[in-house]
Formats: structure tokens, sequence, C-alpha cells
């Protein structure tokens, strides 16, 4: 017994150094103040490193485990500099469930305010939760799984884009727990909608195509983002065309209607109203609720839109509800 508490007397010394390991970097290009700080919980979260800056000497000393200290010279390394790379630079972890490590430097997000909201809409698609900002170089640091990391990738790529770019909607592979068929969508406006008119849309998405993972994008480009299974994925893609366009010329009687297979509330349809005021489709709305049993329903009082989504029966009931409706007030 003696000889083994004497082994671990030994032994604990030896821990405690490889805990304490540090390394001191001289700061070349990181501003003093707020970058510096940046710099540091980037460190502290992203490479689980305890960072200390000393400012006077322009010094940032980072101690941790030996892995610890090879990804935050790595980071520093990365952002700590003039040139910065065309392609987003990779770092694996050899340990742990987040073992991908991402830079990206965006190139057409310059305020501050836009490279926040370009975060969340990449945390909350892709579930990442250690991702932060470096404001000198507009870059975004992230660390997740591979996956994670692989849609971070490609959300990156479509949304980094001039106000000049017009990309078709893009679908990108993403299955979840319940939905094997899952799907994430960039669709880019081609309309710029006033703040009220942008949530509407994303309203309409979550009432009639029953998707939660709903997100916007305001600069330099408007777009939306949003994630569900395909058929609900399809049914919201075609909702942001037919709310946000004028009427196509070959609808028939102000309308738009797609029907999508294997649903149970198949036919999703959009009514053109542009006489009517707000509260009269409000008013439309509720008669359509109570009388044809349609839940899935929203007005677009800027738009002047009624989107609703049922069973061919329901929408039946619904049309004939409008076609009764007074014409002078509607049309």
């Amino acid at each position: 017994m003696l000889r083994k508490i004497a082994l671990l007397a030994v032994a604990l010394p030896s821990l405690a150094i490889a805990q304490d390991a540090s390394r001191t970097f001289q700061l070349t290009t990181v501003p003093d103040g707020a970058p510096t700080n940046e710099l540091a919980t980037i460190l502290r979260t992203i490479a689980d490193a305890k960072p200390h800056s000393e400012p006077a000497t322009r010094q940032m000393t980072v101690s941790g485990s030996d892995e610890d200290l090879a990804l935050s010279a790595w980071l520093v390394s990365q952002l700590d500099t003039k040139y910065l790379p065309v392609n987003p630079p990779r770092y694996h972890v050899s340990a742990g469930p987040d073992d991908s490590v991402r830079v990206y430097f965006v190139m057409h997000v310059r305020q501050q305010s836009d490279l926040n909201e370009l975060v969340t809409l990449l945390r909350t698609n892709a579930g990442v939760q250690r991702i932060f900002t470096y404001t000198p170089s507009h870059a975004i640091i992230l660390r997740g799984t591979e996956s994670q990391v692989q849609l971070t990738d490609w959300l990156v790529q479509q949304l980094d884009l001039g106000i000049d770019s017009h990309p078709a909607p893009a679908q990108y592979k993403y299955p979840a727990a319940d939905c094997a068929d899952g799907l994430v969508q960039v669709s880019l406006l081609d309309v710029w909608l006033p703040g009220a008119g942008l949530n509407e849309v994303v309203s309409t998405i979550r009432a009639v195509a029953d998707i939660h993972y709903v997100f916007t994008r305001t600069a330099p480009r408007q777009a939306i983002v949003f994630r569900g299974c395909r058929p609900q994925v399809e049914i919201a893609g075609w909702l942001i065309q037919s709310v946000t366009a004028p009427p196509d010329p070959r609808s028939q009687d102000g309308k738009s209607e797609l029907v999508t297979q294997g649903v149970v509330e198949p036919v999703t349809r959009v009514y053109y109203l542009y006489l009517a005021t707000p509260g009269q489709l409000e008013t439309l709305a509720s008669a359509i609720r109570s009388q044809a049993f349609v839940t899935r329903i929203f007005v677009s009082g800027q738009r002047r839109t009624l989107a609703l989504r049922g069973a061919p029966d329901m929408l039946a009931a619904a049309d004939r509800i409008i076609q009764q409706w007074d014409s002078a007030k509607l049309r």
C-alpha cells in the first residue's frame, strides 16, 4: 500500500505539469481592445484553452493540454495574419465528438450586425454551439461534428454572395431523427421585402408548410433558409415563389395551386386578393377556418394573399366561400 501511495505521489506532479503546459504567442496584427478579447474568447471556447493577454507586450499566453495548445497555435496563425486564404481552413481534433474546426472569412458580409445574423442562422440550422466571430477579418470560427461542419460549409457557400448574385434555390440533404428524407433549402428572394413583409412570408411557411426551422438573412441579399422533410420543403419553396412573386398569368381566378404527393393534406393554394383590405382578409380567413375546417391558413396583409392547405374537399369548400364572398369588396 505504501508503495502505491509513493508511486501516485510521483505521478501527480507529472499530471499537473502536463495540465499546466503553456505557450506564449506574439501578436502582430490583432488590434488592442475588443479584437484581443475576441481572440481570447475563441481560444477559450474553441480550443478549450486558458488564455491570458498582456496588452503592454502584445502577447497572448495560453495554457492547457498539448492538443489544446496545438489547436490554439493553429487558430492564432489563421487569425493573426494579413493574408486571408481563399478556402476555409480546416483542422481536425483527434478526440471528442466535436472534432472538426473551420474558419470562414466571409467576403460579402461587412457589417457586424449582419455577421451576427449569419452566425445565428448557422448555429440554429446546423446545431453548432461553438461558433464565434472575429471582427477584424470578418471571420466566423466554429467547432462541431463533421456532419454539422459539412452543412455549415454548404450554407456559407450559398449565403456569402454579392447583391448581384441570383442563384436558383439550392437544397442540401440533411436527415434528421424523425425525417430520413430531410432537406435544408436556401432561397434568395428576387424582390426586396420590408421587415413586416419578410416576417409574413416566414409565418406563412410555418403555418401552411408546418416547418418550424425557418430563418432569414437580410443583407446583402434577403434569403430564407428552412429545414424539414422533403414534402414540407417542397411546399415551403413553392409558397415563397407564390407569395412574393406576382400571380402567374396562367393561374385561374387569381389563384395558384400545388398538389404534393404522400401527405395527409396535399393541396396548397394561394389566392391573390389585391383589392381586399387586411381586415377583410382576416374576416375571410376566419370564415374558412370555421366553415371549411381549414387550420393551415395564413393571411399576408402586405402582399394581399391568402395561403392555405388541406384535403381536396376542404379546399373545395374554401373555394366556394371565397367565390360567395362579396365580390365588390374583394375584386
